[in-house]
């Protein structure tokens, strides 16, 4: 298993030099991220959790949520080399980048491999809006350089209440996030026809 920070050799001598790639390229295997906000949130959220996974990527408010330089090089990398495409079913692999993937999975940390696997599951299927909602509330410092920050905290609870639909987050938390009780949470998931567990 490689060592953090050391690049890993696939076939033709090409390396995939930091742990940027190698988490991408792991990410893009389990399946396709639905745009760079999303792939930009997962990554971060991996960031956030195991803080050594990824030293230099040095996220900041960005006009969409976390945001990070690293990211956005690594993935015009990995692009410009072939090995992941953008297109209308999101980011993807191509061949070349699943031969890689499968060369570099074995190595990886299987925590990493995990926690990746859980926030790919967490954010591909959100709104836009929805995403912003749940990095807003829970990283109110990612919000600073926001552009939709004003919207979307001014129509949060039912961007909440479908983070909650969509067992993201717990009626608990909902209720935290929006300053309600949780008695008011329980009665719009009743409105919601959601099952309320007593």
């Amino acid at each position: 298993m490689p060592a953090m920070g050391q690049g890993t050799e696939l076939e033709g001598g090409e390396v995939l030099r930091d742990d940027v790639h190698r988490q991408m390229v792991s990410l893009l295997g389990i399946g396709p991220v639905d745009g760079r906000a999303k792939l930009q949130g997962m990554l971060f959220l991996v960031t956030y959790n195991v803080p050594e996974a990824g030293p230099v990527l040095r996220y900041a408010p960005g006009r969409h949520g976390p945001y990070s330089e690293v990211v956005r090089d690594a993935l015009e990398h990995l692009v410009a080399g072939g090995m992941i495409t953008e297109g209308p079913g999101g980011i993807s692999l191509t061949d070349r980048g699943r031969e890689a993937g499968a060369a570099i999975r074995g190595g990886m940390d299987p925590w990493i491999m995990r926690l990746l696997g859980a926030y790919r599951d967490a954010l591909n299927d959100l709104t836009g809006d929805e995403l912003l909602a749940f990095m807003y509330t829970l990283f109110p410092d990612m919000a600073a350089e926001s552009e939709d920050h004003d919207r979307i905290m001014s129509d949060l609870e039912p961007l909440v209440m479908a983070l909650v639909k969509k067992e993201k987050i717990s009626s608990g938390r909902a209720a935290e996030l929006l300053g309600v009780t949780l008695d008011r949470v329980i009665d719009n998931m009743n409105r919601m026809g959601l099952q309320v567990l007593h």
